[in-house]
């Protein structure tokens, strides 16, 4: 295994999904985590930065070098395996295994795997580097709680084997597999957190994951995936309260909750690269302004239909008709699901959206309580902006999404502007945490909170912790 140069053959793999431009020297492909270590040893005597990648399909540019020695771990891919113990079910995969290989071997068994990324093609290992979940995410939170084990690599080349519950954060911190003590106060992490949930979400900084063992669960025997529509955003507003009220006494049905605004529903009935989303897919209403996509999940069929029409109440008490709402279950649930990655496909592929400057994205996460506060500020401030601006996301975890898009160099300065006062709003109510698809490496001009701050001094720290030279991360 050795290093090639990037040109002509791997020019590719110098950008991602968020279209930044990149540089690097060489690329290397290890297909398992011997020669992925051997390939951080290498780079650490020479002194060359590295820069890790999966699938590419990132938008916050980390998978981008700037310099450099490009590791991609698209090779590290054999077909997962799947191994009982007991009743529990577990599925050791590569680091450049896709979700969607995940997703298709668990289904052959009955199983699931149940953060439930949005995007298929990329890969676990890139999951896990973000700390990405998906709309599994309400009922079953972040994606680290399902990885019993890994292989991680330090950025000197060392192979550290986790198992989940072998290093955990007493009062005084974590002693790692090195024998070093990694102190609380530095990993902002308390008692009792597990090392594997420590390190997701460390985006390539303080090493990389080589391999996983991943906690699977059988999957339910009842879905339904119901896409209400609405007049007007305060009504779907309205509709959200009521129904997260209802989840304080009966959470479990409800799987996952997601927003679109009436730009965001104008997005994906246009289309995006992949051709007409629609496809299989009526019309949407012709009144419909916003819309909410709830999935129920469960094994008693009375109680999901209970739900259902407990759900159908609520929604004429907010102002909303069963007439025109949505419902699929079994396999038909993808489709309405699939709602949500033709949104990004067509942001994606919006005009002008190649070309510097002109798509803005963002992401804000604040206390899950406080999602309506958060929503009713983000939505009256794109009405008094004028701006075009599609808002959606995890409602009721306050993980929402913002594309924007500008026409010209005045309106990309009041999308910051904007923007800037939506990082104040999820500040003010509980945030803000990394954003949902890792802090990469474009620029986040209207981003400049104490919460930002606090998140960069402590990672610089705990770079300068685990890698001294300061190689990874491109």
């Amino acid at each position: 295994m050795k290093p090639e140069p990037v040109f002509p053959k791997y020019e590719g793999y110098l950008s991602d999904e968020s279209h930044l431009p990149g540089r690097a020297d060489a690329i290397v492909f290890p297909e398992n985590a011997a020669e992925l270590s051997e390939a951080m040893r290498q780079a650490a005597r020479d002194g060359t930065r590295v820069t890790v990648q999966g699938a590419r399909t990132g938008l916050a540019g980390g998978a981008v070098p700037q310099g450099g020695l490009i590791v991609s771990l698209t090779r590290m891919n054999e077909a997962p395996e799947l191994a009982w113990s007991g009743a529990c079910a577990h599925l050791h995969a590569q680091a450049g295994v896709t979700l969607e290989q995940i997703e298709a071997e668990a289904a052959s068994c009955g199983l699931f795997f149940p953060p439930d990324p949005t995007e298929g093609t990329a890969t676990i290992g890139g999951a896990y580097a973000t700390g990405a979940s998906g709309m599994g995410g309400l009922r079953f939170g972040r994606m680290s709680r399902f990885v019993e084990g890994l292989s991680w690599v330090t950025p000197p080349g060392e192979i550290w084997r986790v198992g989940r519950g072998e290093y955990r954060f007493d009062d005084t911190g974590c002693m790692l597999p090195d024998g070093r003590l990694l102190k609380g106060s530095l990993a902002g992490m308390g008692a009792g957190c597990d090392l594997i949930d420590f390190l997701c979400g460390s985006e390539g900084r303080l090493g990389v994951a080589a391999d996983f063992r991943l906690r699977l669960l059988p999957e339910h025997a009842q879905r339904w995936g119901v896409v209400f529509f609405f007049p007007d955003d305060g009504a779907a507003l309205a509709f959200a309260r009521r129904l997260y009220g209802r989840l304080e006494s009966q959470p479990e049905p409800l799987f996952a909750c997601e927003y679109f605004n009436h730009c965001a529903l104008g997005l994906i009935a246009a289309g995006g690269e992949s051709g007409d989303p629609r496809a299989a897919l009526p019309a949407f209403p012709k009144s419909a302004r916003a819309a909410l996509y709830a999935e129920l999940r469960g094994d008693d069929a009375a109680a999901l239909e209970s739900m259902l029409m407990a759900l159908l109440e609520l929604l004429a008490g907010a102002g909303g008709s069963g007439e025109d709402t949505w419902a699929q279950n079994g396999p038909g649930v993808k489709k309405l699901r699939k709602m949500r990655h033709r949104l990004a496909e067509a942001i994606h592929s919006r005009p002008g959206a190649r070309e510097g400057g002109m798509r803005l994205n963002a992401c804000f996460s604040a206390a899950p309580e406080r999602f309506a506060e958060c929503l009713d500020a983000y939505r009256k401030g794109l009405a008094q902006s004028g701006l075009d601006g599609a808002l959606y996301g995890h409602l009721f975890e306050n993980r929402l999404h913002v594309s924007l898009h500008a026409r010209g160099e005045n309106e990309r300065e009041s999308c910051v502007e904007l923007l800037r006062g939506f990082a104040g709003v999820a500040e003010r109510f509980g945030g803000l945490r990394a954003p949902e698809y890792g802090e990469g490496k474009l620029p986040r001009p209207w981003d400049d909170t104490a919460s930002r701050r606090r998140r960069e001094e402590r990672m610089r720290a705990l770079a300068a912790f685990f890698d001294p030279s300061g190689l990874m991360g491109g």
